[in-house]
């Protein structure tokens, strides 16, 4: 049965008022049962079977929202607020874009800032934009009832509608859509510049702490479901997302940036203004966590990167010379949490941290040089006090009793000196770094650049000192080896040792120099047996490898090998028939591998012999100590066939039992004298009297006259030989050798041993020749393997590359050397030339300093 005419107008009008209702109060305020009628009466309606209503209801319910959204308009219009607004529009006869309207309101906040009423004029502002949204939140509530109540029509006519195509579609809409599209062309494109007028005022409060963010929020929300309908209405698929976002972005982002950028300007300046520069950064700092916590309640994820710039903008760009200037005072005094605080705010601005960083490398610079400086002065040549019983100047007192006391004690104070100088430097260096790296970890999170410039100014002022792989190589001799007496260091000391000698390591330019000189301190260890530990060697080692590679310890690795083999090679010796020859006295030999050690056998004067011995021939020898050698030269020589056997009478070591003054009181019975095998042999010669001329001596050891004298030096200073004071000064005198064949050395009988064991050998020449010995040899040599390694690696280069500019060879040489040494662009350059007159390169461009490689 078809309904009445006037029945249809009744449920019209009923569904009219539930819809307003629904709109004005949310869904709320309609009860569950009579939603259910509803939709009934748009189901019947749609459903007619005479005369079907959805097109005539979608059209009655467009209708309807339009005169709802109407009404609101014209609620909002009517308001004191927006009268306001409209005459102040009028007033200036302008056409105010968003961009004018926030400059108008930014201006017309500065005067009323310093008005205690300012806020009070805005309230009805406020009251205006908080009612907005209310409506808005309840529309929305409102049109999600209307949803469930023309869910039919929605389901049925809307969805056929959409399936014809685009004609068909133009202009029908799902509820949701057509009602917020009607809210947004007939509402908020009237209102929006007073909606975003009111917004950004009500922001600047919200800054203040003296409003809800909530407001802000629903307008944000508002915008961005305009923008989402939008999208969907004009169907853009492809660019759904930006185009959702248009609305938020042209009408809102825009401005509220503009404002804020603004608002913080001024803010910076009034801050800079009130309070001092540490508390000017705490400020800035609490600015920016506020409005980062505050933009994150209501703005689009989008937009905080863009707000963010903004604000380090205002607050730290346009006051970078105050963080500059703050940065290198707190560096200077190590201000460990101002520098936090400083890192933490230039950090958010890219690139912001160069200046501190370049500032940190000059600071660090200029600190190590002035604590370096005393070892600045030091050269090759000089590096060591000299003492004048050392130099063999010194006076012969009236007892001889006295001498070996005042030797011991020049050799002391020497080995104190030594050891005080590196650890000195060692210690001065280590606590600059340590202290450095421990501020970089704290106040800058161990950031890459800070490290980076850390190394490189720790680099400049380490290496500005010319003898530091010297001195860092000393140092390491003296942790490694045994001391005298039981002042050795305990096992966490050592380890701490290690990890300064890695890390200063690391900063060493001249890596190779440093391993030369390692490798001839870690050959007197090992040859002398003075090794603390092998453990430590062995972890001394392992960092060195670490650091440089397995290429880098490969020669030092050998002679340990070696040491291990020739204490194998020593028990078979001893097992064989050949060991069986009786000798008279314990007999130990090393043998080492040509080539792997720090010694040229070729000459009589090496880095590592403090002595020069004259035997070339084994039988030249005595007796005794000829019939050894000889043994173990049968024994070697029938074992390896084809090795040959050069032997190093300079390094050999004697120990000797001496019974000459046990009927003295108060000495020992007996004494052990460990001297060189020069020093033994003139020893020796006192077991058929007890005394000789020195032409005597000298025919009877074989040695030449410069070796007898150095001989007798130290075995009179020591006070184990005499002779008169005139004659010793001959003796020491290196200058003269004529008129000392007649000279009387005796045993001195009045010389009174206070310990077993007396090292004679370690005084045979002051210690300071020999470690300028070393550094002089170990430079020579390495400037000529430098030179071999910048032209081995020039070759690699250009054997890769076939053509290549002189630009990139110096880059890449430096590069592939970096873990070696430094190469000097005048270096490579001059090699370079070196290798084009072998016919190994040749230049093809002279303009562009091309070269190529010739196979």
């Amino acid at each position: 049965m078809r309904p009445s005419k006037r029945t249809e107008t009744s449920s019209l009008e009923e569904l009219r008022k539930a819809t307003t209702s629904c709109l004005r109060y949310g869904n709320h305020f309609v009860e569950t049962e009579n939603l259910t009628k509803y939709h009934s009466l748009v189901y019947a309606l749609c459903c007619d079977s005479d005369r079907p209503r959805a097109e005539e209801l979608y059209k009655w319910l467009r209708k309807t929202l339009l005169e709802y959204v109407k009404e609101i308009f014209q609620e909002l219009t009517n308001s004191e607020s927006y009268i306001a607004f409209k005459t102040s529009r009028k007033h200036r006869k302008e056409n105010y874009s968003g961009k004018q309207l926030t400059e108008n309101y930014t201006n017309s906040q500065e005067v009323s800032n310093s008005s205690s009423t300012s806020f009070e004029l805005e309230t009805d502002n406020f009251v205006q934009l908080k009612k907005y949204t209310v409506l808005w939140e309840s529309f929305c509530a409102g049109l999600q009832a209307a949803t469930f109540i023309f869910s039919y029509l929605e389901r049925s006519w809307i969805t056929e509608r959409k399936k014809g195509g685009i004609l068909e579609t133009r202009g029908v809409y799902d509820i949701y859509t057509l009602g917020v599209l009607t809210w947004k062309d007939h509402l908020f494109r009237y209102l929006r510049d007073w909606i975003i007028r009111n917004t950004l005022s009500y922001i600047f409060y919200l800054r203040q702490k003296k409003l809800d963010v909530l407001v802000v929020q629903t307008v944000v929300r508002s915008l961005l479901s305009m923008g989402c309908v939008e999208a969907i209405a004009q169907e853009e698929d492809s660019e759904e997302e930006d185009l959702a976002l248009s609305i938020y972005r042209t009408k809102f982002e825009k401005a509220f940036l503009d404002e804020t950028s603004r608002y913080y300007h001024k803010l910076g300046t009034d801050l800079k203004a009130s309070y001092s520069e540490r508390e000017f950064l705490q400020q800035v700092e609490i600015c920016l966590n506020e409005e980062q916590h505050l933009s994150e309640q209501f703005c689009h994820p989008s937009s905080i990167a863009l707000l963010r710039n903004r604000c380090e903008d205002a607050l730290i760009v346009k006051h970078l010379d105050v963080f500059y200037s703050l940065s290198d005072m707190y560096l200077r005094d190590s201000q460990e949490e101002e520098l936090k605080l400083v890192y933490r705010l230039l950090s958010r601005v890219p690139g912001a941290l160069k200046p501190v960083q370049d500032s940190l490398k000059s600071i660090l610079i200029d600190w190590g040089c002035r604590s370096l400086s005393p070892f600045k002065e030091r050269t090759e040549s000089n590096m060591m006090p000299t003492s004048p019983l050392l130099s063999g100047k010194q006076e012969i007192g009236e007892e001889n009793k006295e001498q070996l006391s005042s030797l011991e004690k020049s050799m002391m104070e020497y080995d104190a000196y030594a050891e005080r100088e590196a650890e000195s430097f060692v210690n001065a260096a280590w606590s600059i770094y340590i202290h450095s790296r421990k501020l970089v970890e704290a106040a800058f999170m161990n950031d890459e650049g800070f490290v980076l410039a850390l190394e490189q100014g720790c680099n400049k002022f380490f290496n500005s000192v010319s003898c530091a792989p010297h001195l860092l190589a000393r140092f390491c001799h003296k942790m490694l080896e045994r001391p005298e007496g039981d002042s050795d260091f305990t096992e966490e000391e050592r380890e701490n040792r290690l990890v300064k000698v890695t890390r200063l390591f690391r900063l060493l330019e001249e890596k190779d120099l440093f391993q030369r000189l390692y490798s001839v301190k870690l050959a007197r260890r090992l040859i002398y047996g003075t090794s603390a530990s092998t453990d430590a060697e062995e972890a001394m080692l392992a960092r060195l490898r670490e650091t440089c590679g397995q290429d880098y310890v490969s020669q030092l690795q050998r002679m340990f090998t070696d040491c291990q083999t020739s204490r194998e090679e020593v028990i078979s010796f001893r097992s064989s028939p050949y060991g069986g020859i009786p000798l008279g006295f314990e007999f130990s030999v090393m043998v080492l591998t040509a080539g792997s050690w720090p010694i040229d056998p070729s000459t009589s004067k090496n880095s590592c012999k403090e002595y020069s011995m004259s035997y070339s021939d084994i039988h030249s020898l005595p007796r005794m100590f000829s019939k050894a050698v000889e043994a173990f030269s049968e024994y070697y020589s029938e074992k390896y066939e084809g090795r040959r056997l050069m032997w190093l009478h300079s390094l050999s070591k004697v120990d000797l039992r001496a019974n000459l003054w046990s009927h003295k009181p108060n000495s020992k019975s007996w004494c052990e004298l460990q001297v060189s095998l020069p020093q033994a042999l003139v020893l020796l010669k006192y077991n058929e009297r007890i005394t000789n001329t020195f032409s005597e001596l000298r025919e009877a050891t074989g040695l030449e006259t410069e070796e007898v004298k150095l001989s007798l030096k130290i075995l009179i200073g020591c006070g184990v030989l005499r002779v008169s004071p005139n004659d010793y000064e001959l003796i020491v005198d290196s200058s003269k050798s004529n008129g000392m064949d007649d000279i009387v050395v005796s045993l001195n009988d009045e010389f009174s041993p206070r310990k077993r064991k007396m090292k004679l050998a370690n005084l045979l020449e002051p210690e300071i020749n020999k470690e300028n010995s070393d550094v002089e040899s170990s430079r020579r040599k390495m400037e000529e393997d430098r030179r071999l390694q910048i032209q081995a690696c020039l070759v690699r280069i250009m054997k890769r590359y076939r053509r290549a500019n002189l630009s990139f060879l110096i880059g890449e040489t430096i590069s592939l050397l970096s873990h070696r040494f430094k190469a000097a662009v005048s270096d490579i350059k001059q090699n370079l030339e070196s290798l084009i007159e072998k016919d190994y390169i040749v230049k093809v461009d002279d303009a562009t300093e091309t070269f190529e490689y010739v196979a």
